[in-house]
């Protein structure tokens, strides 16, 4: 089954959302951008990158947010180049909705939108074990992914989602 993923009431693309996520209600799968859509990616792709990068900022200023207290964390969200990127995300990943065949709206608690492409860099910055494929050999179709975890009446809702085993690490 198609979902469509809107963004300010504008098609981007489409997803299945038929691979089970680790939590009850959590869904992956691919996601098919529009021609919109790809214009619309860096908007709404980059939240870990960002995350990220606000804080190797903060490690470098000495801080930790766990010792901040919350009118400090605020505030640097709103004065640092990475602290604006991470909320640029935010903001636009809150106005994104699923519908579906009938374009009835699917709530959700979280959702994020990854290009393999960033997630390989990212891996690669972390100095993890984790394995991304570079995309010159994945094909098209399965170069964004899509997460969401929905709301419980909605996920119990949709046909049951396929699970998928893991490589170990």
């Amino acid at each position: 089954m198609a979902y469509q993923l809107l963004l300010r009431g504008q098609l981007i693309g489409e997803t299945d959302l038929d691979y089970a996520g680790p939590g009850a209600t959590q869904r992956l799968a691919f996601f098919h951008p529009t021609d919109r859509g790809r214009r619309e990616l860096p908007r709404i792709t980059g939240l870990m990158r960002a995350a990220f990068a606000l804080k190797v900022a903060m490690e470098r200023q000495g801080l930790d947010p766990d010792d901040m207290p919350a009118d400090a964390v605020v505030d640097l969200l709103d004065r640092t180049m990475e602290g604006r990127r991470v909320v640029e995300v935010v903001k636009a990943l809150d106005a994104l909705e699923l519908r579906d065949e009938r374009g009835a709206r699917l709530t959700f608690t979280a959702i994020a939108v990854s290009d393999l492409d960033e997630l390989r860099d990212l891996c690669r910055d972390l100095r993890t074990r984790s394995v991304v494929p570079d995309t010159a050999d994945v094909p098209e179709s399965h170069r964004f992914l899509i997460s969401a975890t929905l709301t419980p009446d909605v996920a119990a809702r949709l046909p049951a989602p396929r699970h998928v085993r893991l490589p170990e690490a």
